[in-house]
C-alpha cells in the first residue's frame, strides 16, 4: 500500500526522518557529520525552511523544520536523501547532494 500524500503548507512544522539503506551507518567520521550540516544549510536556503532542531545519529537523522515556502518539504527531502534514504559514506564523496 502507498503511503499517502505528504499534507504541505506554509508555515507547517515537520518532523523529517532519513536513514540510510538497509540502516547502514550514514555518518562514519566527524567530517560526515560537519559535511551533513553543509548540505543542510544549503538545502535550507535553497527550499526556504527554518530548522529549529536536528539529531545526526549514526544510522539516520532527525530534523525539526518548519516551511516558507509551500510544497519545500517533500522537494528537500528527496533531493537531500536520494529518494528515501541517506546515502551512506559522506566522507568518501558518495553522498547524494
Amino acid at each position: 500500500m502507498a503511503r499517502k500524500l505528504r499534507i504541505e503548507f506554509e508555515g507547517g512544522f515537520y518532523h523529517v526522518i532519513t536513514r540510510g539503506n538497509q540502516r547502514q551507518k550514514v555518518f562514519r567520521e566527524e567530517k560526515d557529520f560537519l559535511k551533513y550540516l553543509e548540505f543542510l544549510s544549503d538545502y535550507k536556503d535553497r527550499y526556504g525552511f527554518w530548522v529549529y532542531a536536528y539529531v545526526l545519529m549514526g544510522t539516520h537523522v532527525h530534523l525539526l523544520i518548519e516551511t516558507i515556502n509551500r510544497n519545500g518539504t517533500g522537494s528537500f527531502v528527496e533531493d537531500s536523501s536520494g529518494s528515501t534514504s541517506v546515502s551512506p559514506c559522506i566522507s568518501t564523496g558518495n553522498m547524494v547532494p
